[in-house]
């Protein structure tokens, strides 16, 4: 279905209305924009997206005298009375002020930087006397998919190639964070006013209910089991990992992290081999203001292969830090405090805290696409399913990892 009014869209309730996509479009392209016409859809599976409602767009436009398509993406919030743990304001504020004004900093420090899909505008309200309504909220992106860009499949992860790609450009980004850090410290400390805020609903007593529910679970597991009183020490110790990214970080190792940089957060365009030739980030709802290296733990247990995972971890992470450097090198940053030394040092300290994130999410990312997740009752739905092979398996080279580099406490 088609409409030149942009306050309608498709009939079907299973897409999301967007409303006055025009003025979005003219606020953030051109004021002399017209929306000539335009048809919506779902872009991604139910369930494929934990926690907002993803809508492509195929848009006329008329600017002037000319004519053009727009491949577009707007991301919402669940509609028609369906509610989530999702904090919608924060979640959204932090997404507009990532594209508005972060990355713009980052440009001016290095215009080379390009790991954004291309921004069409975002808003919270439509109302002048509010702050926000959920009914108006929207950001609008790029269809990267109409380029060639795509998501590997979340349960077998990253080969090789495609994560050091990936970890590379999270170095740089890390890099320029810590760089702004130290040129502007003004604007820093806007982006943690704006950033260290977390996006959902965690009771610290549901934290506990689920730390004792993976526990029990893994280590029903004959690989896990020798190291239950372990993996639930560590577990309990990091209840409160949510509170930990409201809590801005000082220190060299300071920057702008992710928080979720994970298969479905990372799209690729791969060149006519397969390999991996530009990248771009998505979802910054998790987004801090905290030591860069809290990304890699969770990067490498959620993201990677089995098989990297296993045996490759050492050469990523040389692969990270040697980017990282390079990237500090050219903002003419003192390196007197990212040595390797130091970068090993802090990495233990960060991926501590990382562990229960990265147990928690394996449990959503090994889900089938079409499981009944309710958002509202995570522990029902979610942790009181059985648990697949595939979880296990993650979770055990996960574990395994850990113990590896030795980022445990008690190892």
């Amino acid at each position: 279905m088609s409409s030149t009014d942009d306050n309608r869209q498709n009939a079907s309730e299973s897409v999301a209305v967007i409303k006055d996509l025009e003025s979005l479009l003219r606020e953030h392209v051109d004021p002399r924009l017209r929306l000539v016409d335009f048809t919506s859809d779902n872009l991604l599976p139910d369930g494929e997206n934990y926690s907002s409602i993803i809508v492509k767009i195929e848009a006329s436009v008329r600017i002037g005298d000319d004519e053009e398509n727009l491949s577009l993406v707007a991301k919402t919030v669940p509609q028609g009375g369906h509610k989530t743990q999702v904090k919608t304001v924060i979640s959204f504020s932090k997404e507009i002020f990532i594209f508005e004004s972060l990355m713009p900093a980052f440009k001016a420090l290095d215009p080379t930087i390009d790991v954004l899909p291309k921004f069409y505008g975002g808003r919270l309200t439509l109302d002048e006397r509010s702050d926000h309504n959920d009914e108006d909220i929207v950001l609008l992106m790029e269809n990267l998919k109409t380029k060639g860009y795509h998501t590997k499949d979340r349960k077998q992860g990253f080969d090789y190639a495609h994560a050091e790609f990936a970890i590379r450009e999270l170095a740089k980004w890390h890099g320029l964070s810590i760089a702004l850090r130290q040129k502007n410290e003004e604007f820093f400390a806007r982006c943690r006013r704006e950033l260290c805020r977390f996006p959902y609903e965690l009771q610290v007593t549901s934290m506990s209910d689920l730390a004792e529910h993976i526990t029990r679970d893994i280590c029903a597991d004959a690989r896990m089991a020798p190291h239950k009183e372990l993996i639930s020490r560590e577990l309990q110790a990091n209840l409160r990992w949510n509170e930990s990214i409201e809590r801005p970080e000082e220190g060299p190792w300071a920057g702008i992290t992710h928080g979720d940089f994970w298969v479905n957060n990372i799209m690729y365009l791969d060149d006519e081999n397969g390999q991996p030739k530009d990248v771009k980030f998505v979802d910054f709802q998790m987004v801090s203001a905290l030591s860069v290296l809290r990304d890699l733990p969770y990067f490498l247990c959620t993201s990677c292969s089995m098989e990297v995972l296993r045996n490759r971890v050492d050469e990523l992470l040389d692969s990270y830090y040697e980017a990282l450097v390079e990237t500090l090198k050219g903002q003419r940053c003192d390196l007197a405090d990212f040595t390797r030394a130091s970068f090993d040092e802090q990495l233990r300290k960060d991926a501590n805290p990382e562990f229960i994130h990265c147990l928690m999410s394996l449990k959503f990312f090994t889900l089938e696409v079409d499981d009944d997740l309710d958002l509202m009752d995570v522990k029902s739905t979610l942790f009181d399913k059985q648990s697949s092979s595939l979880y296990l398996d993650r979770s055990w080279e996960a574990v395994r990892a850990y113990f590896h580099k030795k980022w445990l406490l008690d190892c």
